[in-house]
């Protein structure tokens, strides 16, 4: 029976598609000046040859070259016929940049696997063709569930090797890195790269980064961002030790982590109290540690492990009882002195009661005697005559977590031997911070002071809710650096998240810069888009385009990067509300129609497979960069 709904909804459907055939053809010529040929027919100069000739030619000739090389004739079809329109700019700007891409293309004709992928996503030629293994590339996006968020996460990874590490971790941890960017943490997945996970370290800490991040995704933005800022400070230290120390991976996930699990909650602290601390594992490790957490916070780190003044390994047993059983004024002496060899020796000399020594501590700390002068004095009496200068030790109060910062206060060489992304966390906040967040404009620098002042002060906050007021009001700014490293993540993700559940548009170019400088991982990638000031736009689908701006703007690839990076919505339109607003329509409908009239329609697909093509010959680099020292700002 004749079904004239069905049919009129057929008819459409080939209109559009006769109508975008069109359109293509039509872009694609005009690529091509009128060409005069000699020879071709009477007439001084020859005839023109039309430019859909030109196009034809280009395409044969690719299509010749690939399919000499081994490559099946669906697979070279769909990624000729996708990038025409930049192998027609490429062949009257920079023909021999085309045959180097086309050499690149013809390398493929050795890995069969992968011409499956590329005749269902021709886009991905260029990220193939320039990786060391480009079937485990490909494989890795066969998840079609997931295949916006991971080709944009390589949109970004476009050096090798981090292409390739890209892969192996979204092959064992690509569900957990798709909701932490859902969340707004774009850059997760750089917490999970760094490692082969073939070493038996490298396994054990990804087991124990599952489940952290599952765990901390039940929790809200604040403590989500504070759990991120931990893995990015401690985590490559912690992978190291892991692989290194084959009885620390034994402990670890067993006995270790619970015991920080179990402090954190019943001694109040967050995870950013322990980002200046990667020795809590050492402290967490003796019979007493967690008692020791519970009781002075990170002082017995600083009086045990620290590099910068712990006491001598023969002195442990006998300072761990004091910590467990002393008050403020034996601690404090013994922080306070901590260095001073002549201690030491009192503190070995074996005449000497235990309460000897504790009544000595006492004297040592009062505020009315000159400790260094009393040392000295002391070392010089007799076990008889040093008892008897003292008197019974007393008893004082214990100031939990607390007496760190207010009587001791945090020493300044706690910035001296810590990790690199700690002081990029500091020189971060230093620069303008309007860089580092998503949405900022770089001409607003009035308002960069202003917004400092305000991630500082909620910095503060966050460090009153776990030390209390009084302490919290006496750390510089460089000491409240993990609070602040926890505002920054959690400024980054809602404004990401929220753009994700509306389908807007954001700039993430501050985001993805500063997790690359926090975390240390693809530096190459890094460079190469500092080097060409590259701004990255993520839209509400999760697709990320590239625009070049500056000297790249006039180049050919600057030029088709930002043509088409506009087609789709992405350039001036998104910064004012009707452009967000033409943006989200046209991504809502295409989720109401189809995701094939998105590809047939927009640009983002020949806007990928030019960027990957050009890097994979790299194209930008030869042809001259900027040579900047970020990210390019807004």
């Amino acid at each position: 029976m004749f079904n004239k709904v069905a049919f009129c909804r057929r008819l459409l459907a080939l209109s559009i598609a006769v109508l975008a055939t069109a359109a293509w053809l039509l872009s694609g010529m005009a690529c091509f000046k009128a060409e005069k040929v000699p020879g071709d027919s009477p007439g001084p100069k020859g005839p023109v040859r039309p430019a859909l000739q030109a196009v034809a030619e280009i395409q044969q000739n690719l299509t010749d070259h690939l399919v000499g090389a081994g490559w099946p004739r669906g697979a070279t079809n769909a990624v000729v016929t996708l990038n025409t329109r930049w192998f027609c700019r490429l062949s009257e700007d920079d023909p021999e940049e085309l045959k180097r891409q086309r050499v690149m293309l013809q390398q493929l004709g050795q890995f069969p696997q992968v011409f499956d992928m590329l005749e269902h996503r021709p886009e991905v030629a260029g990220l193939l063709a320039q990786s060391d293994d480009p079937t485990a590339v490909a494989d890795s996006l066969r998840d079609d569930g997931h295949y916006d968020l991971l080709s944009s996460l390589y949109v970004r990874h476009i050096a090798p090797e981090d292409a390739q590490a890209l892969a192996r971790v979204w092959d064992r941890h690509g569900g957990l890195i798709a909701r932490l960017t859902q969340r707004g943490l774009t850059g997760a997945e750089l917490v999970f790269m760094g490692g082969e996970e073939e070493q038996p370290g490298d396994r054990e800490y990804g087991s124990w980064l599952d489940a952290y991040c599952k765990e901390s995704l039940s929790r809200p933005d604040e403590e989500l961002a504070a759990a991120v800022g931990l893995v990015l400070i401690h985590g490559p230290t912690l992978r190291h030790r892991l692989e290194d120390d084959a009885e620390f991976r034994r402990t670890f996930l067993e006995e270790l982590w619970p015991r920080y699990t179990r402090v954190v909650v019943e001694a109040h602290l967050g995870p950013e109290t322990f980002v200046w601390a990667p020795e809590i594992w050492d402290l967490l490790r003796l019979p007493h540690g967690e008692a020791l957490v519970r009781r002075w916070g990170l002082l017995g780190i600083d009086l045990l492990f620290s590099p910068q003044g712990a006491y001598p390994k023969d002195l442990h047993p006998e300072l761990i009882q004091m910590l467990l059983h002393g008050d403020n004024a034996k601690i404090g002496a013994l922080h306070r002195f901590r260095a001073e060899p002549l201690l030491h020796h009192i503190l070995r000399r074996g005449g000497l009661s235990k309460s000897n020594r504790l009544a000595f501590l006492d004297l040592l700390n009062q505020p009315s005697v000159d400790g260094f002068e009393t040392l000295k004095v002391f070392d010089q009496y007799g076990d008889r005559a040093f008892a008897e200068e003292l008197g019974p030790p007393v008893s004082g109060p214990v100031t939990w977590i607390p007496l760190y910062y207010t009587v001791y206060e945090v020493p300044k060489k706690v910035l001296q031997g810590r990790p690199v992304p700690m002081i990029e966390v500091m020189q971060a906040v230093a620069d303008p911070v309007l860089f580092l967040l998503p949405g900022a404009k770089g001409a607003e620098k009035a308002a960069s002071g202003a917004l400092k002042a305000t991630l500082v002060g909620r910095a503060r906050q966050l460090a009153v809710k776990q030390l209390g007021v009084q302490p919290a009001k006496k750390l510089t700014e460089k000491e409240l650096t993990p609070w602040l490293l926890t505002e920054i993540l959690a400024q980054i993700q809602r404004p990401i998240a929220a753009a994700l559940a509306k389908h807007s548009t954001l700039e993430i170019t501050g985001p993805v810069r500063f997790l690359y400088r926090t975390s240390g991982v693809g530096r190459t990638s890094f460079r190469r888009l500092t080097d060409m000031e590259a701004r990255l736009f993520m839209r509400g689908d999760a697709r990320v385009f590239i625009r070049l701006d500056k000297a790249l703007a006039g180049m050919v690839a600057g030029r088709f990067l930002n043509e088409t990076a506009q087609a789709a919505g992405i350039g001036a339109a998104v910064e004012s509300p009707l452009g967000q607003n033409a943006v989200q329509n046209v991504i809502s409908n295409v989720r109401e129609n189809g995701s094939d009239l998105l590809e047939a329609s927009e640009s983002w697909q020949e806007h990928v497979s030019a960027w990957w093509l050009m890097n994979a010959t790299k194209m930008i680099s030869r042809t001259g960069t900027t040579g900047g020292a970020s990210l390019a700002a807004p």
